[in-house]
């Protein structure tokens, strides 16, 4: 939202560029939600929480979490030059470093087991690495604005 409104001008209401992010920004939020949850898979379990990882399990709630980061990397390249025409300040870069970071969560993915905390921490490690990078990236080409930002 910070990062539409940044582009757009629009704190609140729906700008086009804030349409045309906001399915990426989605699924990549929802990858970070989902593998937030796989710690707590077993405490949450006990405590009668439903969960998508009490309820679908470790491995499941895994592979949503790639599905989810690999389709808002795909939906940030292609969603805003449909809807705006052009693409976005930062975007091409953002895209790329998201998916730059996807084979090292996917070589984690595997040993983020249940109660494998070490590995689901490298696992979620590896998973901010790429939407914090995105974010910042995005967000700082946005606030620079260099000749260089623009052709981006």
């Amino acid at each position: 939202w910070l990062n539409a409104y940044l582009q757009s001008g629009v704190l609140f209401g729906a700008s086009r560029t804030m349409v045309a992010l906001a399915p990426a920004l989605a699924f990549l939020a929802l990858s970070s939600a989902l593998a937030s949850g796989i710690s707590d898979e077993e405490s949450d379990r006990e405590g009668k929480k439903r969960t998508f990882a009490t309820m679908l399990g470790n491995r499941s709630t895994r592979v949503a979490v790639e599905c989810c980061y690999l389709l808002g990397a795909v939906l940030l390249a292609v969603v805003p030059p449909l809807v705006l025409g052009r693409l976005v300040v930062g975007q091409l870069p953002a895209v790329v470093l998201l998916l730059a970071c996807y084979p090292a969560i996917r070589r984690e993915s595997p040993a983020a087991v249940t109660n494998a905390f070490a590995a689901q921490n490298r696992f979620k490690g590896r998973l901010h690495l790429g939407l914090w990078g995105f974010q910042l990236l995005l967000g700082t080409s946005l606030v620079v604005k260099t000749p260089f930002s623009v052709i981006w």
